[in-house]
């Protein structure tokens, strides 16, 4: 059946940063650093209801997302360690969480988040300090003048301190641990993964909600009741760690002692802190798939290792983790951690040795599918992300790459799927069938009926140069673009730019002599002006104040998020043809659909001569080296959005992007 989803208000913030390849062309290959990979990352963040949690802040590496109104958040292409990356979450009101795992470049790597809510604090007299006591027997014991303002200034009043215990006995503790992989930094500077014996979060704040911290030289003592199932193996000292909340990993600051049921330990500062046996290094790693009764990969489920932590599984279905080394390790998956989709799995128990070690595959009862084929405003099929979200908290998210998704949900339940590709984002509830049942939707039109986007999330709806030259913008995934080339006949502080009219007025040897910014022009209202790159890189500044010629790995984020190279093209064309009279490009301006709001114009180039236009559209990135300048390029005769290098000499057009 063809179904029409119609738009929501809000749009879904997805960031996409760069692809390494290379084409047909004279290209040059953008270069991840050693020991590093550029990944997509893909996740919710929940609380414990398993619900989504708007606004909270995720960062990965050195970018940071908003969830959206559902708790959703795309980094589609991030540069993270190839040992490992870390997903941190924070929220007012929440104690930080995250979740930590080893990258997997070439697919999607899923990631769940769940923030713990702090509840209601305890109040302890700054002046003559006090003891709070959990429900399950914690015990904080902090000494009087304890508190000093972030700034150092001793407190007085009452702090409001939220604290929380998490318990191994506790059946959920996988998946409300903070870090997610429980992993350390060992005394030699090497990540381990951990073996918790119970751990416990404190928040310190004034009545008004401002940070406080331990004041220098006093410490609260801490004692944290063992699980009863630990009780026989746990050491009679174990080392005592505090949790990063920005690197979500855990480091040794002391020891803890074990008195009875309970360890008893101190802190001089406060976040997360953890009893823990730090495994020797280096660390096993397991590896293994889940499948569905007609083995089907499933994306987004939840594998829980030794009731420790949790897994997700990829697009291919695929798990990976480095474990503990020396302990039996055992695998499974929980209906209890996934959220409603009521399946389950018998756990798989192996000994894994030094290196790689394959576990059996995790095969799972068939659950409830939705699929469809996604397709744009012209009906050609279009990649999109879709997430699903039920009352329940039952929540999954795939990537439909062309169009085509399969996603799984829970079982005869009302279920929203979410699409999108940050310019629209569409909504549609339908009731799931049962179990090993899939509900086809048929043909999906991901469409805005309203015309190209227009606009920037910010807020901006405009660019003005210093000419006074007007230009429309847009959002396209997490960046703000101009809709129009460049026309400014000035840099940005007032000087003008120099001048060279085409052949026959001016030769063209004249232009290739010139070694300083300057502009031609073939119909500047329409197309534009062409510059050199030495305008693009002129200090003075191209592009009017809070936007810049954009440089290799911005444009290569926008490829990225318009489906990579090969496709890009057609997403920023203009649509039709002059021959058609429906617009700028020359027959048969392949591929072209312009979704994304960009509106690439045919305006050429000037190199040995003017030409091109009509049929390219060559825009200059400010990266360059020796008397060479990068750009990207567009075709009437595909819809590919190249890169390449040419003379600094070259006019090509320049698109900004915001600040």
């Amino acid at each position: 059946m063809n179904i029409r989803l119609f738009l929501s208000l809000s749009l879904l913030t997805l960031l996409l940063m760069f692809s390494c390849r290379k084409n047909d062309d004279d290209t040059q290959d953008i270069v991840t650093p050693p020991n590093s990979l550029t990944i997509r990352v893909a996740g919710i963040v929940v609380n414990e209801s398993g619900m989504g949690i708007p606004g909270a802040t995720v960062k990965v590496g050195s970018q940071t997302r908003a969830s959206d109104a559902n708790g959703f958040f795309v980094f589609q292409s991030v540069q993270v360690p190839a040992n490992r990356f870390y997903v941190a979450g924070s929220k007012s009101g929440f104690f930080d969480s995250g979740s930590g795992s080893i990258p997997k470049a070439g697919e999607i790597n899923f990631v769940r988040i769940k923030l713990l809510a702090e509840g209601n604090p305890t109040n302890i007299s700054s002046i003559n300090g006090g003891t709070i006591t959990t429900s399950d027997g914690t015990k904080i014991i902090f000494p009087p003048s304890a508190f000093v303002t972030s700034s150092g200034i001793p407190f007085v009043g009452n702090a409001a301190i939220y604290t929380r215990h998490i318990s191994p006995a506790n059946s959920d503790f996988a998946s409300l641990i903070p870090g997610g992989d429980i992993a350390a930094v060992n005394a030699s500077g090497q990540t381990v993964p951990l073996i918790s014996y119970g751990m416990v979060g404190v928040t310190l704040l004034d009545n008004g909600g401002v940070e406080l911290k331990m004041a220098p030289g006093k410490t609260a003592e801490i004692r944290m009741p063992i699980a009863s199932s630990q009780i026989a193996t746990s050491p009679a000292t174990i080392p005592f760690l505090s949790f990063n909340s920005t690197t979500g990993l855990w480091k040794q600051e002391g020891v803890a002692t074990k008195n009875g049921n309970e360890y008893i330990a101190t802190a001089s500062h406060f976040s997360w802190w953890n009893c823990d046996v730090i495994t020797t290094y280096p660390a096993p790693i397991i590896k293994g798939r889940v499948l569905d009764c007609e083995s089907n990969p499933i994306a987004g489920i939840v594998v829980t290792v030794n009731g420790q932590y949790i897994l997700v599984t990829n697009s291919l279905g695929i798990y990976t983790s480095w474990v503990p080394s020396g302990i039996p390790i055992t695998i499974q998956v929980q209906s209890s951690t996934n959220y409603g989709l009521s399946i389950s799995s018998n756990p798989i128990t192996i000994n894994p040795v030094g290196g790689s070690n394959t576990v059996p595959d995790i095969t799972l009862a068939c659950p409830a599918y939705i699929s469809g084929s996604v397709v744009n405003c012209d009906g050609n099929p279009i990649s999109v992300y879709v997430w699903s979200s039920s009352s329940n908290g039952s929540s999954n998210a795939v990537y439909a790459l062309n169009g085509n998704f399969v996603i799984p949900v829970v079982a005869n339940q009302n279920v929203t799927l979410h699409m999108s590709n940050s310019q629209i984002n569409i909504d549609t509830t339908v009731v799931s069938g049962a179990l090993t049942t899939t509900l086809n939707l048929g043909t999906v039109l991901f469409c805005n009926p309203g015309g190209t986007p227009t606009g920037c999330s910010s807020g901006v709806t405009q660019a003005i140069d210093v000419d006074g030259n007007v230009y429309n913008v847009v959002q396209i995934g997490n960046q703000c673009w101009m809709k129009e080339n460049l026309k400014t006949t000035k840099y940005r502080n007032g000087d003008t730019i120099e001048y060279i009219p085409r052949q026959p007025t001016v030769d063209d040897s004249i232009w290739h002599s010139v070694t300083t910014g300057a502009y031609t022009s073939i119909d500047k209202n329409v197309y534009g002006l062409l510059y050199n790159h030495y305008t693009v890189t002129d200090p003075r500044g191209l592009c009017p104040t809070g936007w810049h010629v954009p440089n290799n790995s911005e444009y290569d984020e926008l490829v990225v998020f318009l489906g990579g190279t090969n496709v890009a093209g057609g997403s920023l064309k203009q649509a039709g043809t002059s021959a058609a009279g429906t617009g700028l490009w020359t027959a048969p301006n392949t591929a072209a659909t312009n979704i994304s709001g960009f509106t690439g114009l045919p305006a050429g180039f000037r190199a040995g001569g003017t030409g091109g236009n009509g049929g390219t559209s060559y825009l200059w990135s400010s990266d360059g080296g020796g008397t060479n300048g990068a750009f990207r390029n567009l075709s009437m005769n595909n819809g590919v959005f190249n890169s390449a290098y040419a003379t600094k000499t070259s006019g090509h057009s320049v698109r900004c992007i915001k600040d």
